[in-house]
């Protein structure tokens, strides 16, 4: 399958004598893997052809060289063309590049996907994926992998790297470093335990409300989500029921999927073609985070974006983006604010 998009480079800025003397659609370029690189065994470097001879102008984007880099190692052609040299106005210039590369279209062995969860699409441009559950990875029906909204979040926003701090702490109390560590692992499961059970207490809630509501009416008693599950969990349902104004809904936990793209939406309010697009996130606060491409936004604004395009793709207009965050003792709303992912994956 051939891959051909465009994105532009960093670390521009540390060779502008190169780049004043390229020009957009004639100067050739080339792209050279470094394998050995100690700071991205994916770094791939841009060269053009210049009166020095082939010089440095830039890197592929870290996070989405990956690709590039193997393809280049397997000896594959990656063709690389200059679209447009930006900034030429300005004190720093930029280049933005097309990139054109055959990629291995074989997918997994279809054998490999038998024991894989068969999971329905409801909005998307194929009937269902697989998606296997140990490596959190969905396959379309030919064994090519889909990029998912939390991929697409990690490639724009660097991950957190708890070695450094763990260092500090261990450093100013005296714990070894590695208790520090296990404490912090500890922490992180749990947490995500308890986020999974909030997402599935909601979930199974808001789908089957209906039916919970008749049968609290036939029991003549009041209607709340305590009546179904563990009162923990029911108070914080019914406070989310209270805050949001939103008693039921069919998309919860939904599948979507387009082209190589796929994701699951944990609340999507569908009225005739328009949507409006609702994720949970259990945690003290809701942080910004300063995102390659898109500068400082509220975390996941990338994820949320990613399943919009996608919905957008499949035909939808989207009313609004919501993270609905659950501190501790009170859900809050947060808008988030428009991006284009599409164009700089």
């Amino acid at each position: 399958m051939k891959v051909s998009y465009y994105t532009k480079l960093s670390g521009t800025s540390f060779r502008q004598d190169a780049i004043k003397n390229i020009k957009a659609g004639t100067t050739p370029l080339r792209a050279v893997a470094e394998p050995d690189n100690e700071y991205d065994k994916y770094a791939v470097r841009v060269e053009a052809l210049t009166d020095e001879g082939w010089t440095q102008i830039g890197y592929f984007q870290k996070g989405k060289n990956q690709n590039i880099s193997e393809a280049l190692q397997e000896g594959k052609t990656v063709k690389v063309g200059c679209s447009e040299v930006t900034g030429v106005d300005k004190d720093t210039m930029g280049v933005n590049v097309s990139v054109e590369y055959e990629e291995d279209d074989s997918g997994i062995d279809p054998a490999d996907m038998r024991d894989m969860e068969k999971q329905k699409v409801v909005f998307g441009d194929d009937d269902y994926v697989y998606f296997d559950t140990v490596n959190h990875k969905a396959y379309d029906k030919n064994g090519h992998e889909l990029l998912s909204g939390s991929r697409a979040e990690k490639i724009f926003a660097p991950e957190f790297d708890p070695k450094y701090p763990a260092k500090a702490v261990a450093k100013s109390t005296g714990v070894a470093f590695d208790d520090v560590i296990s404490i912090w692992e500890n922490n992180r499961d749990l947490s995500s335990s308890y986020g999974t059970l909030i997402h599935e207490a909601l979930e199974k809630y808001l789908l089957y409300a209906p039916v919970l509501r008749k049968i609290d009416a036939n029991k003549e008693r009041e209607h709340t989500a305590t009546n179904w599950m563990p009162n923990a969990l029911g108070e914080i349902v019914d406070k989310f029921v209270a805050t949001s104004g939103i008693k039921d809904c069919k998309n919860v936990e939904v599948r979507i999927k387009h082209g190589t793209r796929t994701g699951i939406v944990d609340l999507l309010l569908v009225d005739g073609d328009e949507f409006t697009l609702m994720d949970y996130k259990i945690m003290p606060e809701v942080k910004e985070v300063k995102y390659k491409a898109f500068g400082k936004n509220t975390k996941y604004t990338v994820q949320q974006n990613y399943y919009r395009e996608i919905l957008e793709d499949c035909g939808l207009k989207c009313r609004g983006m919501y993270l609905w965050n659950w501190d501790g003792k009170e859900w809050k709303k947060i808008e988030l604010k428009k991006v284009n992912v599409k164009e700089e994956l």
